[in-house]
């Protein structure tokens, strides 16, 4: 959404290598959140949030995950809905919000 009305060219990565990317040139951009980028800011990088229009568009979806598993792994998918329970996730992250909870990854 940030960058639709321009040419770009998608680099498919990893999280962990995100903090490489910029310093070593192989990306021009990286969409990041700013609690994970402050420890890896880098000099003559500029930072800035979201665009306003971007922001409203997403307007607090960001704070949610999902969990993808293969079809033909039923054991993943049981233990998944076992050990998730929606209602408990979404109470953690809204203490994340609120500020009552720290985020560990």
């Amino acid at each position: 959404m940030e960058f639709a009305d321009q040419a770009v060219e998608w680099v498919p990565t990893t999280y962990p290598r995100l903090p490489r990317l910029l310093p070593e040139q192989c990306v021009d951009a990286v969409v990041w959140t700013t609690d994970e980028m402050a420890p890896h800011r880098v000099p003559n990088v500029l930072h800035r949030p979201l665009s306003p229009a971007v922001r409203e568009a997403i307007a607090g979806t960001d704070t949610s995950a999902v969990l993808i598993t293969s079809s033909e792994n039923r054991v993943v998918s049981l233990v998944a809905q076992e050990l998730f329970q929606s209602s408990s996730l979404v109470a953690v992250q809204q203490g994340v919000i609120a500020g009552h909870v720290t985020p560990e990854y």
